[in-house]
């Protein structure tokens, strides 16, 4: 069975997984498509949902930027925020975990083709410091519902790995980058041997330019807190679009960050239905009798959510590519039209 079948054949089962879960959540009426459909009427809140959505990719859009800036590739800001809408949209058209970072990669890789490795590592740092940053806020959330948390053996639980998966997440951060030039040299040793061993060994060199500008990580983890705040806000405005009871600020601090990592795990695409189950379960265990309020807020925002990256097909369309080889100065200076 070749590689694309069984790409395809995955996707088909998660496609049919997803749907599955949201048809069954629909039918034991935890999730009520009327009172997701009337939570649209309320347009000047829908719009304003929108708005802060594209404020989160321009913060997302800033923090790849700096990374890129790091390492001397001159990507322009308004390109950069362009290409993580084309990253977004193929994470729609192509569903998956990583298919918008192999677009972002192989744009980034055409402005520099002798660096595409160190290309591919700012996207892969990008993501790192971007759940560090979620971790960061579900810890602080955790610290701040201690009471609530205690409460609960499930939130208990919960809480503890959030916790555990910072430390272990900014201890990675730290020796990966500190120890970047032992592992760069340990990996020359079988570069010639093994393909993948080379692109590994500049992907590590990258690191090492990061150990030269550590504020530059720091930065990167400060920058998404925003966005991350931005989010749980946004859930917190959803619920209020479904006729949720108000809630406490504090809890979606907890509970919009560990539904959002479940989303990450690539078991179907866009965490759709899995997104729905998480909120489900945590909303219930925080504040009783609020789950099914939270499985419609989370659909209302994963919808529009959907919707502003679907509006990525007019950056794609707008691209223009920068040829390296062209010395021309229209060329060097070609930007994207946002």
């Amino acid at each position: 069975m070749s590689r694309n079948v069984r790409n395809a054949l995955s996707l088909i089962a998660k496609l049919i997984f997803a749907a599955g879960v949201i048809y069954w959540m629909n039918a034991s009426g935890k999730l009520d498509f009327h009172v997701v459909g009337r939570a649209f009427q309320q347009w000047p809140t829908a719009l304003f949902l929108l708005f802060t959505m594209y404020l989160q990719i321009a913060i997302i859009s800033w923090r790849w930027n700096v990374l890129n800036g790091a390492l001397g590739f001159g990507i322009r800001y308004v390109e950069a925020f362009s290409l993580s809408m084309i990253g977004l949209l193929f994470t729609v058209v192509i569903p998956g975990s990583v298919g918008g970072d192999v677009i972002k990669a192989y744009y980034v890789g055409m402005r520099v083709p002798n660096r595409r490795a160190h290309a591919f590592t700012t996207i892969l740092m990008d993501r790192y410091l971007g759940m560090l940053s979620l971790l960061t806020v579900g810890a602080l959330g955790a610290v701040w519902n201690y009471r609530v948390v205690l409460a609960s053996k499930v939130m208990t639980s919960l809480a503890t790995v959030v916790v555990l998966a910072f430390l272990g997440f900014s201890l990675s951060l730290v020796i990966g980058v500190f120890f970047s030039k032992q592992v760069t040299g340990l990996l020359r040793r079988f570069e010639h041997r093994v393909a993948p061993v080379r692109h590994a060994a500049k992907m590590c060199e990258a690191l090492e330019e990061f150990r030269a500008k550590p504020w530059v990580l720091l930065l990167g983890v400060l920058m998404s807190l925003p966005s991350h705040l931005i989010a749980c806000l946004g859930m917190h405005i959803a619920m209020g679009m479904v006729g949720a009871p108000d809630l406490p600020m504090e809890r979606f601090l907890l509970a919009v960050p560990l539904g959002l990592i479940t989303t990450v795990i690539p078991i179907t695409p866009g965490g759709v239905g899995i997104g729905q189950v998480a909120f489900l379960k945590l909303f219930d265990s925080l504040a009783p009798g609020t789950g099914q309020s939270a499985v419609n807020a989370f659909t209302v925002y994963q919808t529009l959510q959907l919707a502003v990256y679907l509006t990525g097909f007019v950056n794609y369309l707008s691209h223009r590519k920068v040829d390296p080889t062209d010395p021309t100065p229209q060329a060097q200076a070609a930007e994207v039209t946002v």
